[in-house]
């Protein structure tokens, strides 16, 4: 119950926020799309299935962009779009393909990496590392979110 009250406190909070509080427009700005982030994200804190959610989403759409820019199978064979014979692909080879890069970016995301599939461009490769911090960081706001539920 408190988290409800605390969720709605901040909602208002956050319509109340003045420009005039904050010395320059920029300091305003940066504090309302932080505000905006842990809004929708995580919901303050108070709704850990929009974590959920967004782990999902962030999971998915890394799993597209490793579409296009390939990672290579334990048996060597690039797992990739080629975009300009786009139209020679049928619906199930591109759901295939995009259900074994969900897969390797639910394993880079987890920071598990078991080794099977592997980025190999420098663009993946930066992908690959961009996707692992996401991963730590919002593994951790998970946990904070369940443990502040679970102490109260």
């Amino acid at each position: 119950m408190i988290g409800f009250y605390y969720y709605k406190e901040r909602i208002y909070s956050s319509k109340i926020m003045k420009r005039s509080n904050y010395p320059t427009f920029s300091d305003y700005l940066v504090e309302k799309f932080f505000d905006q982030i842990a809004r929708y994200t995580t919901g303050y804190g108070e709704k850990p299935w929009n974590i959920l959610l967004v782990i999902i989403a962030i999971i998915s759409v890394f799993a597209l962009l490793y579409l296009f820019v390939g990672i290579e199978s334990s048996n060597s064979t690039l797992v990739a779009l080629d975009i300009n014979n786009i139209g020679d692909y049928s619906l199930s080879e591109i759901f295939k393909m995009y259900m074994d890069l969900w897969y390797f970016s639910m394993a880079t995301f987890s920071t598990v990496g078991y080794g099977d599939m592997v980025a190999t461009s420098l663009i993946g490769k930066a992908l690959a590392g961009i996707e692992v911090f996401f991963g730590v960081t919002i593994g951790a706001i998970w946990a904070s979110v369940i443990i502040k539920r679970m102490i109260r």
